[in-house]
């Protein structure tokens, strides 16, 4: 291979490398340097658990005929990962406008406050920070919804209206409380209607749209939830609740759906159209969830039995399926070796009494995270899958 050829292949993944480790880079030499990482000095701590086991079994894992052992294996690890859940209430302390972070008057970082700023990919705020905190606004008493997810649609449910469910749940009147939200996540097509709509949001004394603020709060209330809803089903329950109230509909129908992804987005199957094909002539819409309103994704959701989908946030609508029964086959790209799955989808189908299949596609493209999915493969796992459904 010429050197040309061996640059070009050396390079892209290079730069992905450095962006992807560019924030540990800093957690590990600088920041340390700028920024105390240290707990409130004045805070009460209303609900605190971690959970490592996660509360599901081998039967619905591990010994499940449809997901691989390479799959099952991986989302044990994911499992197996401790997690943080906490309620806690805090006295003057700031809010930092970009990523979120509660702050102390000068250059601490309160991680008591914020379990994910723990890890080490988690960016600090910019280090002007450190001397100045403006423009600043002063809050009463505030209920920070920022999160470091929070630009994720799946997350909205999982963290963001989770985190205000866990908080209702600990018998905070959220009345007493404006709530501080990304003005950025608002401002999305599904942030606007779910803030709008949903009688959760309604609860709360006010809501205020963080841009470039820097927001002083008297007192303050900081949540982490739990990633997962087994976990929790009363918050679950209550996340979807909320979630339906904002736009009903009906959760009747048997459609069956393959829900497709444009090239242009991450984790894509470079051969979609070939697997597409396969999932029509087993009677499967083909839709891109893209191209519909929230609204639209809702109704779409609540009727649908038989689910095929690549990974990603759109697979959070099942929820909107629930009670009725729904059966989700995902796709999952190639997993890396350092690295597990993320098995939100496949908690959210034990959550729900729902069944569940994956398969996983070959050679990832590294600079979009698209693969090659075996037609083979996918017809031999999509068809053992959906014999177990009777279908």
């Amino acid at each position: 291979m010429s050197p040309y050829k061996l640059a070009r292949k050396i390079l892209p993944l290079s730069i992905q490398a450095w962006l992807g480790n560019r924030h540990k880079v800093k957690r590990n030499t600088l920041d340390p340097l700028l920024f105390s990482f240290t707990n409130h000095p004045n805070e009460q701590r209303l609900l605190y658990e971690v959970s490592a086991t996660r509360n599901v079994p081998k039967e619905l894992l591990e010994y499940n005929p449809c997901i691989a052992a390479t799959i099952a294996a991986s989302y044990r690890r994911w499992y197996d990962h401790p997690n943080i859940q906490q309620v806690v209430k805090a006295t003057n302390v700031y809010i930092e406008p970009i990523t979120g972070w509660p702050m102390g008057p000068t250059n601490q970082l309160y991680l008591s406050l914020h379990p994910s700023g723990a890890s080490a990919y988690m960016p600090v705020p910019a280090y002007r920070t450190l001397f100045q905190k403006t423009p600043t606004i002063i809050l009463e008493k505030a209920i920070s919804l920022r999160d470091v997810n929070e630009a994720g649609y799946s997350h909205f449910y999982t963290d963001i209206m989770a985190k205000l469910a866990l908080i209702k749940s600990t018998g905070i009147e959220l009345k007493n409380y404006t709530l501080v939200i990304s003005k950025k996540l608002a401002e999305t097509a599904y942030g606007n209607f779910l803030i709008k709509n949903s009688p959760l949001f309604q609860e709360a004394g006010g809501i205020f749209l963080q841009d470039r603020e820097f927001i002083n709060c008297n007192e303050a209330i900081f949540a982490n939830a739990f990633v997962n809803p087994t976990n929790t089903p009363a918050i679950f329950e209550e996340v979807i609740k909320n979630a339906k109230a904002a736009s009903p509909a009906p959760t009747t129908g048997e459609r069956k759906i393959f829900l497709t992804r444009g090239k242009h987005r991450r984790r894509t199957i470079r051969n979609i159209e070939e697997i597409a094909e396969i999932a029509h002539q087993k009677g499967f819409e083909i839709i891109d969830a893209d191209t519909l309103t929230l609204p639209e994704q809702i109704k779409l959701f609540s009727e649908c039995r038989h689910l095929i989908g690549i990974h990603g946030a759109g697979l959070v609508n099942i929820l909107y399926r629930h009670p009725n029964k729904l059966s989700l086959f995902e796709i999952r790209e190639p997993i890396r070796p350092i690295l597990h799955y993320y098995a939100g989808y496949h908690n959210m189908t034990v959550a729900l009494d729902f069944d569940y299949g994956a398969t996983s596609g070959e050679v990832t493209h590294p600079e979009n995270q698209s693969f090659y999915l075996s037609p083979d493969r996918f017809t031999a796992d999509f068809e053992r899958f959906w014999a177990l459904q009777g279908i």
